[in-house]
């Protein structure tokens, strides 16, 4: 009997010391109904006030990470047992904290807004920067883009690297940075434009026909849908249609060429050259030749024909490959 008696007075007392030390806490914690951070996580110092003596359970309390925080400019309700069980897992004992907490309680993370203009006149900055085209260079967007939240900060805006630029229209990614550290991509859409001047036929042209300031003009055009090998610029030499061209076409740089340097059926002078032998020869040309072609020729007093490269006016060089000892 006396045996149970005092087993009864130990467990007695040992619930009466659990239940001053539970009713004696050490700090009090007292919740903010709304809060904001800039931080990536909601810390209970975000969102409380921690009053101790005791200064290390004070900062311990503060540390506890309670949820990642919400996107920058949104706000995350949270709840007094969402905090109580954050911290028990910071090794924070139930009845440490005195903690007052309100039955509505919310957290709302700051943030930058960056303007869809802003985004665009990035894109078309680093367009006209950076141009290989010819002319008046105009970028105008489709729509412009959604206005992006991003944390506080310095914030950067950049095309991304090796984006490639074509006429017409584009899809350009602009990058947003916070303090360097890249937070969102938006997509910027756009069309790049480009007049310049062409050159355009003011008069059908024949094939075979001289190309001149006669029966053509530099005109100012939208280039952005025609080929890329449209001619801009005056012949510098005589040229001639290889194609009929057709009134107030613009005319592009494969349908014009200088005319032959030898016709067919002229009198050509021919040399026959290698590293060691170089003798010149009269012959016909068997075709039309400009210089730099190959064309074929006949030697006087021979029928067969040769291959020569054109090098000038009535002259064709047929090179020799030497012979190995």
């Amino acid at each position: 009997m006396a045996a149970r008696f005092t087993r009864f007075l130990i467990i007695a007392a040992f619930v009466m010391l659990s239940t001053c030390a539970a009713a004696d806490p050490k700090a009090d914690v007292m919740v903010k109904p709304t809060s904001e951070t800039t931080a990536a996580e909601v810390l209970l110092g975000n969102v409380a006030t921690v009053v101790s003596e005791d200064a290390t359970l004070a900062q311990k309390l503060e540390s506890v990470v309670i949820c990642q925080s919400p996107l920058p400019g949104r706000t995350r309700n949270l709840t007094r047992d969402q905090i109580i069980i954050a911290m028990r897992k910071y090794g924070i004992a139930d009845g440490t904290a005195n903690l007052v907490c309100p039955s509505q309680v919310s957290v709302s993370r700051t943030s930058c807004k960056v303007s869809g203009q802003a985004i665009f006149e990035t894109a078309q900055n680093h367009i006209l920067a950076d141009t290989p085209w010819q002319g008046m260079v105009t970028v105008e967007p489709v729509r412009l883009p959604l206005e992006q939240n991003v944390p506080t900060g310095s914030i950067e805006l950049r095309v991304r690297d090796n984006t490639q630029i074509r006429k017409g229209r584009n899809s350009i990614p602009v990058e947003i940075l916070v303090d360097n550290q890249l937070q969102a991509t938006a997509y910027v859409s756009v069309v790049v434009k480009v007049f310049a001047p062409v050159l355009v036929a003011t008069q059908a042209i024949s094939r075979g026909e001289q190309v001149t300031m006669v029966n053509c003009i530099l005109q100012e055009r939208d280039i952005t849908n025609l080929p890329s090998d449209v001619a801009q610029e005056l012949p510098s030499t005589d040229v001639i249609a290889t194609v009929p061209i057709s009134q107030g076409a613009v005319i592009r740089r494969g349908w014009i060429c200088e005319p032959p340097v030898i016709r067919s059926g002229d009198t050509v002078t021919v040399l026959v050259s290698s590293k060691s032998v170089r003798i010149s020869d009269k012959g016909t040309a068997a075709m039309d030749g400009r210089v730099g072609e190959q064309i074929k020729v006949r030697l006087m007093g021979d029928v067969r024909e040769v291959r020569g490269i054109v090098v000038g006016q009535g002259l064709v060089e047929i090179k020799l490959a030497d012979r190995r000892n």
